[in-house]
């Protein structure tokens, strides 16, 4: 597969659908970075409004009030991904050259049932994959020599602490002793993550092919990253500089944070300064998101259709994509 050709692919597709792509990928972002800044500003609202609060007498109002606050949070959170899913059907179908529409980023909705189950199935596999992690850790750190200084140096602590039970202790103190096992359960996540995040990386492009369902999605997925997952790794560090930037400006909306940890202290209003380091993250976020992630994701939905060609292939397969035999 020449990764070049399927970025020029991308870039031509791009092209022909007269900037309606761009437009199209500013309403995504638009909302993907709207929805989470009215739950944030009426959370703020909501926990100015819990804090003025105070007496037996305001604890209905508390409740109701904290209800709405976790209901705002969880809609954001599990509406999202809906719209992401089709953002991925509309790159897919400007890959394809087939017409898209603002209609096509509510399609993962109008898969509701599919989706949520394609989600669920990835949630429950990273669980597997934290819990297998976290045992081959434990097992591997019970081997270093960091256990024996774990245990010498929490025993005191342990001592003070009635039951001696790690729960009661303050985190910050332990949390310098158990910092090695945790470290070494990130990097066996990681070497047991990461192949097989490539090998169901297309399964989002999948799900919103046709009417795939969930498990299927992942095993097209699979199939179709069969010795290709170099290649796809090639093709990430192409967009470096793009996860870079998102990095960059992710860092920044903690910029506050960052500050104090600094010992810098900013002057006025804290919260005034939370939503300045945030609102930069949001035009950042945005300007990214509308310039470039519509030719990167178009290129991801070429290599998506390109993989399911046969490599051994001489002859176009009826049905083919026209581009397919350049970008191979």
């Amino acid at each position: 597969m020449d990764l070049y050709r399927v970025k020029q692919h991308a870039q031509k597709a791009l092209a022909q659908t007269g900037g309606k792509a761009k437009q199209l990928t500013a309403l995504y972002a638009g909302v993907s970075l709207g929805v989470p800044l009215l739950i944030t500003v009426a959370s703020f609202v909501l926990s100015r409004q819990l804090d003025s609060m105070t007496g037996l007498s305001a604890l209905g109002s508390r409740a109701i009030l904290e209800t709405i606050q976790f209901l705002l949070q969880l809609a954001g959170t599990a509406a999202l991904p809906f719209w992401h899913i089709g953002y991925l059907r509309a790159a897919l179908q400007c890959s394809r050259g087939e017409d898209t529409s603002p209609a096509t980023l509510l399609e993962g909705f109008g898969r509701f049932w599919a989706v949520l189950r394609y989600f669920l199935l990835q949630l429950l596999l990273v669980m597997a994959l934290m819990f297998v992690s976290m045992q081959i850790a434990i097992v591997l750190f019970a081997f270093t020599p960091f256990t024996g200084d774990m245990i010498d140096k929490l025993e005191p602590v342990l001592t003070q602490v009635q039951q001696a039970n790690l729960t009661d202790i303050p985190l910050g103190e332990i949390l310098p002793y158990i910092l090695p096992m945790y470290i070494l359960i990130g990097v066996v996540a990681l070497v047991l993550g990461i192949p097989v995040f490539y090998r169901l990386r297309l399964s989002g492009f999948a799900i919103m092919d046709g009417s795939t369902g969930a498990l299927q999605a992942l095993a097209v997925s699979a199939k179709r990253m069969r010795g290709r997952s170099i290649q796809l790794f090639r093709l990430d560090l192409q967009f470096w500089w793009f996860y870079l930037a998102c990095g960059v400006s992710v860092a920044v909306s903690y910029g506050d944070v960052l500050l104090s940890h600094l010992g810098i202290n900013l002057p006025g209003n804290p919260d005034a300064w939370f939503f300045v380091f945030y609102g930069i993250y949001l035009v950042t976020q945005f300007l990214l998101t509308w310039q470039y992630s519509a030719g990167i994701q178009t290129a991801y939905a070429a290599f998506y259709d390109v993989a399911a060609t046969v490599q051994t292939q001489p002859q176009p397969q009826p049905g083919k994509q026209p581009w397919d035999d350049t970008i191979r």
